[in-house]
């Protein structure tokens, strides 16, 4: 029996020094990809998961399908696992002659570490991380994708594609956002302050008809106004470029439009009819833009508190948002010298 546990004893430290220099190997690796995360301007939520991206990163950089790289990435979950699961085995298998209680405790988590909850683990690990790297490039790749021509008139505001108005002309935008214009184009801080006003009209156009059909109309009407003006309140102080993706889809009052007619239909084929007078009396209120009637008591508010327009405001705050993400006090930009 001793001749046993000695043998045990030497795997097990076979197998130790095996995953040791695996993960020394990756050490190596993270250093390594590091530097050319950082070179590619990688964000540092990235570079911290250098482990799980580097083979997505590896697969893309050598022109092979990202299938390679999850398949690589999968293989080195395994790996690791494998040997983790293998020193669990020999340790089991050494207190099962020196002390079986310990070994049965061992038996257990063995047990729910079985091959099938580890593959289950990978598949739902590797696809969440490959998600988040895949909207991250598509993300990179949409770059631009707000931008919006404008008309500038010297010395008095900028107009944006649609008519959103700006209460400074281009020489002077240019020159209060000049620390960040080499990162984002002022087309595309001008598209998306015409996108971010209309959140709170977008908010109130898409959540009615769902509070509606689930709710009622007494609840429809008063949640969506509530929300809508917590919105229009908060809106101009928050910036996220997700919510703004999201705006940009569901702005489009033709899409709005016809998911109104599908209810309209639905609530009208099972005798709702209270129900889809409201919801057209609604549709034709908001998406016409006569929506913006309620907010512009709390925006008269929020300018005095501001000293900006709604629009300059909003503008200002993406401006901010993009300095602060490089680095940059924007506290200390100037729009006149």
């Amino acid at each position: 029996m001793s001749f046993i546990i000695l043998f045990l004893f030497v795997l097990l430290g076979i197998l130790i020094i095996l995953l040791t220099r695996f993960l020394i190997n990756l050490i190596k690796n993270y250093r390594k990809w590091k530097e050319i995360f950082i070179a590619l301007g990688r964000p540092k939520w990235q570079q911290r998961l250098i482990p799980l991206y580097a083979p997505l990163e590896l697969a893309k950089a050598r022109g092979r399908p990202i299938i390679l790289g999850v398949l690589h990435l999968f293989l080195q979950f395994l790996i690791i696992e494998g040997f983790i699961l293998s020193i669990i085995f020999v340790l089991k298998s050494i207190f099962f002659l020196i002390n079986p209680i310990i070994a049965n405790q061992i038996n257990v988590l063995v047990n729910k570490l079985s091959l099938i909850n580890l593959l289950k683990f990978n598949i739902v690990f590797c696809g969440f991380f490959v998600s988040v790297y895949i909207s991250y490039m598509l993300y990179e790749e949409s770059r631009g994708l707000f931008s919006l021509n404008y008309q500038n008139v010297p010395g008095y505001c900028v107009y944006a594609e649609g008519g959103l108005k700006f209460r400074a002309d281009e020489a002077a935008l240019r020159r209060y956002f000049a620390p960040i214009l080499s990162y984002i184009s002022l087309n595309e801080l001008i598209g998306e302050a015409v996108f971010w006003t209309l959140l709170p009209s977008t908010l109130a156009i898409w959540v009615f008809p769902v509070f509606l059909y689930f709710k009622g109309v007494s609840f429809a009407l008063r949640a969506t106004l509530i929300l809508s003006i917590i919105a229009d309140m908060v809106y101009q102080v928050f910036y996220s470029k997700l919510i703004n993706y999201i705006i940009f889809i569901l702005a489009n009052k033709l899409l709005a439009l016809i998911f109104y007619l599908v209810l309209e239909t639905i609530l009208i084929r099972f005798n709702f009819v209270k129900e889809a007078i409201v919801l057209m009396a609604w549709g034709l209120f908001s998406i016409s833009g006569l929506i913006e009637i309620i907010f512009l008591p709390i925006d008269l508010i929020l300018v005095k508190f501001f000293g900006l327009a709604k629009s300059d405001q909003v503008l200002r705050n993406i401006g901010w948002h993009y300095g602060r993400k490089l680095g940059l006090n924007p506290l200390q930009w100037k729009m006149y010298d």
